[in-house]
Parts: C-alpha cells; sequence; structure tokens
C-alpha cells in the first residue's frame, strides 16, 4: 500500500523545528518498520529552488525507508492557500 503524507518536513532530521515536523519526521520512522508500506512525504519549502526527492533511511537497512519529495514554495504561497504548490503535488 502506498501512503502519501503533505506537511512541513525538516532538511536535516537532527535539527527539527516545532512539534508538527517532529510529528511527521517520528510517525514516518514508525511507519517504515511496516514493509507492506510505500511512504512518501511531499513538502514545500523556501529553500528548495527546484524540485527534488531523496530517500531517508530509518536507521539500518532493515529497518525501512521513506521518500521525502521537496517542492519549492513560491513567493506568496502561504498567502494564496499553496495554490501553486497544490497543484505541483498533485
Amino acid at each position: 500500500m502506498k501512503l502519501a503524507m503533505l506537511g512541513p518536513y525538516p532538511r536535516d532530521e537532527n535539527n527539527i523545528i516545532g512539534g508538527v515536523e517532529a510529528s511527521g519526521v517520528y510517525l514516518l520512522k514508525h511507519l517504515a518498520s511496516f514493509p507492506d508500506l510505500e511512504l512518501h512525504m511531499i513538502t514545500c519549502q523556501p529553500w528548495v529552488r527546484e524540485g527534488y526527492h531523496e530517500m531517508r533511511p530509518k536507521g539500518n537497512a532493515t529497518d525501512g525507508h521513506w521518500m521525502v519529495h521537496y517542492i519549492p514554495r513560491k513567493r506568496w504561497g502561504r498567502f494564496m492557500f499553496h495554490l501553486r504548490e497544490r497543484r505541483r503535488m498533485l
């Protein structure tokens, strides 16, 4: 089964800012232990210039992993309810 989460995600998992980022990281770390799940995290960040993705391991290779998709957050994103970012996610 595929599972996609949308929300803020830190660039560095050792430098988490706020409870929403923390809940996403820890939830993905827990869900990665289920072998039947294909996990994807989609996040819009102002520091991303070009969209990219990277694999994040939970711990060692047998613990599982997930894919993080970084999308650039456009100017006025919050003001426009992230309309452009939502279109890119779809």
